[in-house]
């Protein structure tokens, strides 16, 4: 191959190449791109929606931050739970309190793709019984958060918490 052929076919393939970018690029609405920024500001708002329904105490809103799938798996300080597990949990626990304040501490997020992302958080809470009794904890967990139906959902959490001796 002379040196006219080889740069005459390279010439095509860089040709090519950027026509394929540009068909691909168009082909995209600026719409369709998702921005990591913009998922990170959607598991902020997942977060504190979290938050607010465990401070409220309202055990629908609470659970409905998780995707009830097979792939669940929520576990935490020794126990495993899939998702009716945790459902039937939440359950019998909210009933026993008269409030509850959960604080979120850290929120780091990482983007893993346009419909998964990670978040880690620490956090601290206090759980007010019926008898009025308040237990403080704190802890710290890893939830990954997936996009499903455009709704984001976590399938999977792993959490650690203790008893607050600080006060």
């Amino acid at each position: 191959m002379n040196w006219q052929t080889k740069l005459t076919s390279e010439i095509l393939i860089i040709s090519l190449i950027a026509l394929i970018s540009t068909v691909s690029y168009n082909s995209c609405s600026q719409s369709d791109i998702i921005y990591p920024e913009e998922i990170k500001s959607e598991m902020l708002s997942l977060m504190n929606s979290y938050a607010d329904a465990i401070n409220e105490v309202n055990y629908e809103k609470t659970i409905s931050h998780y995707q009830n799938s097979p792939e669940f798996f929520f576990y935490s300080d020794g126990a495993y739970y899939n998702y009716d597990a945790l459902s039937s949990h939440f359950k019998t626990s909210f009933i026993n309190f008269k409030s509850v304040k959960m604080e979120l501490d850290t929120i780091v997020v990482r983007v893993l793709s346009s419909d998964l992302a990670a978040i880690f958080t620490s956090f601290h809470t206090t759980f007010i019984d019926k008898s009025s009794l308040a237990t403080r904890i704190i802890g710290e967990a890893t939830w990954i958060a997936k996009r499903k139906s455009d709704k984001w959902k976590f399938v999977f959490v792993h959490g650690h918490s203790r008893l607050d001796t600080t006060q």
